[in-house]
């Protein structure tokens, strides 16, 4: 009965663990945005990523798919040195880690887009947004820009 119970227990945190690793925190958009398109689909895909195909040259696209029937979407469009990294996601545990990165920094919100102006060294402005598409469903769109 122990070992049962202790299965259990390892199985249920190495399940959660590997849940967490999906998760992108503030510090990996940072080293995505920064990153060149090679490097950012390596880390990508070593956080259990996948490659899709994008809709033009200058896009690479990754989904990764969660129980439950969530998902977060990730597109990083690259302009010379200007890079933008768009997340829409309906997994609540990733917009809640960005979200708390973002709690020390003022934003204005605007016709339900909050807008941050962070000015660090590799992201200038985060866009947040909200949407309720049915009773069930929360989409987030996160955009980054450098």
């Amino acid at each position: 009965m122990l070992k049962t119970i202790l299965t259990f227990i390892f199985s249920l945190i190495c399940f959660l663990c590997f849940a967490q690793k999906q998760l992108l925190s503030y510090h990996d958009l940072q080293v995505i945005i920064q990153s060149k398109p090679e490097q950012a689909t390596s880390f990508l895909q070593q956080k259990d990523y996948h490659l899709q195909p994008a809709f033009t040259n200058k896009q690479i696209r990754f989904l990764t798919l969660y129980a439950d029937n969530d998902y977060t979407d990730i597109s990083i469009v690259s302009k010379s040195k200007h890079n933008t990294v768009l997340i829409t996601t309906t997994h609540l545990a990733q917009a809640e880690e960005i979200q708390k990165a973002l709690q020390a920094y003022q934003f204005k919100d605007n016709k339900g887009t909050k807008v941050y102006h962070v000015k660090d060294d590799a992201v200038s402005n985060i866009s947040f947004k909200e949407e309720q598409k049915s009773d069930a469903v929360k989409i987030y769109s996160i955009e980054l820009e450098n």
